[in-house]
């Protein structure tokens, strides 16, 4: 336990070294230094922290204009360039909340206007990007490859500041919210993850628990597309799956590397997220084994790398119909490998139409139908109706005149199946590979 004297001098030397103008101060890592000010001016009795926290969070609560923080389409943009709801936006989140919650009838309070703003957050900005509790990877920037941080990591996380803004909620918020909750946890994946979690996440387990006992609780299971242009990003929620597009435009950088995710050079280049039965289809050891040249839906040029990069083509982005269908297109070009292509996806009820051309670069120029890692005793596929199987040691070769092709997936509800109107030919390969997440960055 410590001392009175040792709780000062440590605040003290907090605040010496933040100050009240911190570098770092948009977004979520704006929102961390009032985090300190607020239990500095806990910690030392000192009211005057407390006021500068209270008098700089206006700039927190309301929607960017150009720069980092909450668009009106749903995205929360960090660093300028990236999207990134489901990593820093989960932090700028759970901060908001936990700023007005510790305020909440002192003489600090922030009012209800504060509260309101957030339960729009939570709609807009994070519903939308979780499905049944996998925090979407597309909107995770560097943090896609960080062992300790999953998708379900981020959903758990969510989940905390829905159950804890719920508390002061009006009651028709409060049951949206609750439904979610019991709608992201209904499936034994999250069960499990959230019972394997440690720290802070544990607190909320009983909560959990309890809400899905609750038969007056009904899960809410959003359905819904959302074309969230500013960040370049296309989520469309059906009744049993979901399906996400990453895009790069001219404000939005290819993807982010750095301490992790040294190798998604690609992710931006159109790759598609297809969501459903297989809750673990982009996680365990998937990151560190996938052939990072070659990811859903992305075009690239095998054996080279992008680097981040930024979209010389301004025709970037999507529309929807009565909030259900959409279209989206992306007209792209960097210098890098003079890759250029046009793509574009319309979103239906059961069905993904996807189209491109124009496609060419300097290299091995390939666009992925879909890269999953099978189970063992699931190797079968069908071309054209007639069955095949894949060899476990090591197989590729040459379809042609492809009509239809269908994948069993891993897990119930996760079969994939694929249409070619006019016939087409495709290339394919099964391998056995290996890496360990350290390959990816420092931060593992």
């Amino acid at each position: 336990e410590l001392t009175p004297d040792e709780i000062t001098d440590y605040a003290t030397v907090l605040t010496k070294y933040l100050g009240k103008n911190p570098a770092q101060n948009t977004g979520a890592n704006g929102l961390w230094a009032r985090r300190v000010w607020l239990y500095a001016g806990i910690l030392l009795k000192d009211k005057a922290w407390l006021d500068h926290m209270k008098s700089s969070l206006p700039n927190f609560y309301k929607y960017a204009a150009g720069k980092d923080g909450y668009y009106t389409d749903g995205t929360f943009i960090q660093h300028e360039t990236l999207p990134y709801n489901n990593g820093y936006g989960i932090s700028c989140l759970s901060d908001s909340a936990f700023l007005l919650y510790m305020l909440s009838g002192t003489q600090w309070d922030m009012g209800s206007s504060y509260y309101d703003i957030i339960y729009r957050w939570l709609y807009d900005s994070y519903e939308t990007v979780v499905y049944d509790g996998l925090a979407m990877d597309s909107f995770r920037g560097r943090e896609i490859t960080r062992e300790s941080s999953g998708q379900a990591v981020g959903g758990i996380s969510i989940a905390s500041t829905l159950l804890m803004m719920s508390e002061n909620a009006p009651e028709d918020i409060r049951n949206d919210f609750l439904g979610m909750v019991k709608q992201w946890f209904s499936n034994s994946y999250m069960k499990e993850q959230l019972n394997q979690s440690g720290g802070s996440a544990l607190n909320i387990v009983p909560q959990v628990d309890k809400i899905l006992a609750d038969d007056s609780i009904a899960p809410r299971k959003l359905v819904k597309n959302v074309q969230m242009n500013v960040g370049a990003r296309t989520v469309h929620h059906a009744e049993d799956y979901a399906y996400e597009i990453a895009m790069t435009s001219k404000r939005i950088n290819s993807y982010e590397g750095g301490d992790s995710n040294v190798k998604g050079w690609y992710t931006g280049n159109g790759m598609t997220y297809l969501y459903n039965g297989d809750m673990s289809r982009y996680e365990g050891t998937v990151k560190p084994t996938i052939d990072w040249y070659r990811m859903p839906g992305a075009t690239a040029v095998y054996g080279k790398s992008q680097g981040q990069t930024l979209n010389s083509k301004s025709f970037v982005g999507g529309t929807s119909l009565n909030s259900l269908y959409g279209t989206t297109g992306m007209d792209f070009e960097v210098s890098a490998n003079k890759l250029k292509m046009k793509k574009s996806w319309f979103q239906f009820k059961d069905a993904i139409v996807a189209l491109g051309s124009d496609i060419s670069g300097t290299g091995q120029v390939e666009t992925t139908l879909e890269n999953y890692v099978l189970d063992s005793d699931n190797r079968t596929f069908s071309v054209n109706g007639a069955a095949k199987t894949m060899s476990m040691d090591g197989q590729q070769g040459a379809l042609t005149n492809v009509k239809t092709l269908h994948i069993d997936g891993n897990t119930e509800g996760a079969d994939i199946g694929f249409y070619f109107p006019n016939s087409t030919n495709l290339s394919y390969k099964s391998e056995t590979r290996s890496g360990k997440f350290s390959d990816y960055g420092a931060s593992n």
